[in-house]
C-alpha cells in the first residue's frame, strides 16, 4: 500500500455550453468551471470551502465526497465559475441594447450627473445576462471526483518521497549504530583503567592503612559498577529494533502515521540516553548526529496520513439472562433524558425525594384487612408497596399475602394504613420491592 502525505494540490477545469440570453443567436458561448483542492498537515480532518453563491448548494455533497477519500489534514476547496473567452465579448442582441439604453435614461433622469455607459460597460452587462439555472450537481460532481483523485495522486507522490527520505535516514541511523557498537568495549576498558589509576593515586596521597589487595579489589568493584553505568549496549539493541520496525512499516505503507510517530519518540529516547551515558567524545558525537536525523524524521512523519481509528468488538459471543432488565424496579431517585429526545414537561418530580418504586396499579376496593388493586402485574408475598398519603408524604406497606380475585388482586398487608383520607379507592400505588424480581437477580444466570 502507498504512503500518503497530507500535503497535496489539485486543480481541474472544464468548459460547458451555456446559452446567453443577451447575445446574438448563433454566437458561441461557453461557461468555465474550475475546482482547486489543497491540503496541508493537521491532527484531524479540517474542511473549508470557498464557493460562489451559485455553488453553495453543493457543499454537503462535496463534503461527503472528500470525507470518503481523505481522512486527515486541513483541506481547502475553492471553486470558480465564469464565461469562456469567446463568450466575454459576444455581440449583444438588439433587445439587450434597447434594455440597457432604457435603464440608462431612467437612471440619468433621477441622477443627471451619472455618466453614459461605455462600450466595455455594455459588453460586460450583456455578458452577465444568462439564461438557465447555472452549474448543476451533474456538472460539478464529476469534476469534483476528478479533483479528489488528482489530490490523492499528488498526496501519494509526496508520500512516496517521504518514504524514500525516511528509509534513507533509517539507513544512516543504522550506520551510526554500527559505528558506536565497536567503541563500547574499548570505552569501558579505558574508563576502568582510568578509574584504577586515579584510585591508586588517591590511596598514595592518603597513605591509608588499607591492605593493597583489599584496595585493589575495591577499586575493581567500583570500576566495574561505573562501566556498567556508562554501557549503552542495551540502548543500541533497542534502537536497532526500532529501526527495523520503522523500515518494515514504511515499506508496508497504508495508515502508519501514528505508529511511526510513536517509534520516533522511542528512537529519540534511546538517543538521549546514549548521550547522557556517554563518557567519550566519539560516542557523544554519534548521539548528536542521531538526534539530528531523528528530528528530521519526526518533522516528516507528522505529515503522513493516518485514518481515524474505527471501533471494533472487544470480544465475541452471546449473553443470555433469565430476566428483563427494569431499572425502575431497583433503587433509584428517578431519571430524565434532559432534552435528548426533545422538550419534556416532566423533567423533574417534586413529590418525594425517596424511592417510590415503579407504578403498579390503582386501589379499587378496601376491606377490613385487605385492599384490591387493578393492575396488570402479579404481586407476591413479601412485596413492598408505597403510596403518597395526605400531605404528599410517602408511606409504605409490606404485603403478607397476595391472591387473585376475579380480575383484581387482593393484597393483605401486615398492617392496614390508618389513613382513611389518604389511602382510599382511586389512589395510585407503587411497588418499591419486587420479591420475584429479586429472586431472579440472585440466580447465577442473572
Amino acid at each position: 500500500m502507498p504512503v500518503y502525505s497530507m500535503t497535496g494540490y489539485a486543480s481541474v477545469q472544464s468548459s460547458t455550453p451555456a446559452a446567453q440570453a443577451g447575445t446574438v443567436s448563433g454566437s458561441p458561448s461557453t461557461q468555465r468551471l474550475g475546482l482547486e483542492i489543497r491540503s496541508v498537515n493537521s491532527r484531524f480532518l479540517d474542511l473549508s470551502f470557498r464557493l460562489p453563491d451559485e455553488l453553495r448548494h453543493a457543499e454537503p455533497a462535496l463534503r461527503e465526497l472528500i470525507t470518503q477519500h481523505i481522512h486527515r489534514g486541513k483541506v481547502e476547496v475553492r471553486a470558480m465559475t465564469g464565461a469562456g473567452a469567446e463568450s466575454i465579448w459576444a455581440e449583444p442582441s438588439t433587445a439587450t441594447l434597447q434594455k440597457l439604453l432604457g435603464l440608462q435614461d431612467k437612471v440619468q433622469s433621477w441622477l443627471p450627473k451619472a455618466r453614459d455607459l461605455s462600450v466595455v460597460d455594455v459588453l460586460k452587462l450583456a455578458s452577465h445576462e444568462k439564461s438557465g439555472a447555472g452549474v448543476t450537481d451533474a456538472e460539478l460532481m464529476p469534476l469534483a471526483t476528478q479533483a479528489v483523485k488528482a489530490l490523492k495522486d499528488a498526496r501519494a507522490r509526496e508520500g512516496a518521497r517521504l518514504a524514500d527520505m525516511l528509509l534513507e535516514r533509517i539507513g544512516q541511523l543504522k550506520e551510526l549504530a554500527a559505528q558506536a557498537a565497536p567503541l563500547l568495549p574499548k570505552l569501558v576498558a579505558q574508563q576502568r583503567q582510568r578509574f584504577i589509576e586515579r584510585w591508586n593515586e588517591a590511596l598514595g596521597l592518603a597513605q591509608a592503612s588499607t591492605a593493597p589487595d583489599v584496595a585493589q579489589d575495591r577499586a575493581l568493584t567500583e570500576a566495574t559498577a561505573f562501566a556498567i553505568r556508562i554501557d549503552v549496549a542495551e540502548e543500541l539493541t533497542r534502537l536497532s529494533s526500532h529501526l527495523e520496525e520503522l523500515a518494515r512499516l514504511v515499506k508496508k505503507g497504508g495508515d502508519i502515521g501514528k505508529r511511526l510517530d510513536f517509534l520516533i519518540q522511542e528512537l529519540h529516547r534511546e538517543a538521549n540516553t546514549m548521550g547522557s551515558k556517554s563518557a567519550a567524545l566519539e560516542l557523544t558525537n554519534i548521539s548528536v548526529e542521531m538526534k539530528v536525523l531523528i528530528e528530521q524524521m519526526r518533522e516528516q512523519v507528522q505529515n503522513i496520513e493516518e485514518s481515524p481509528q474505527q471501533y471494533s468488538r472487544a470480544s465475541s459471543g452471546q449473553c443470555s439472562f433469565t430476566f428483563t432488565p427494569r431499572p425502575e424496579k431497583t433503587f433509584n431517585r428517578g431519571a430524565t433524558d434532559y432534552f435528548v429526545n426533545g422538550r419534556n414537561a416532566g423533567i423533574a418530580a417534586f413529590d418525594t425525594p425517596s424511592f417510590a418504586g415503579a407504578a403498579s396499579g390503582t386501589v379499587t376496593r378496601i376491606g377490613p384487612d385487605w385492599f384490591e388493586v387493578d393492575s396488570e402485574e402479579e404481586f407476591a408475598n413479601g412485596d413492598g408497596i408505597s403510596y403518597l398519603s395526605r400531605g404528599k408524604k410517602l408511606a409504605g406497606l409490606r404485603i403478607n399475602v397476595a391472591e387473585r380475585v376475579r380480575q383484581h388482586q387482593r393484597l393483605f398487608p401486615n398492617e392496614m394504613p390508618d389513613d382513611p383520607e389518604g389511602f382510599k379507592p382511586g389512589i395510585e400505588i407503587h411497588r418499591n420491592r419486587d420479591q420475584a424480581f429479586e429472586r431472579l437477580l440472585e440466580k447465577e444466570s442473572a
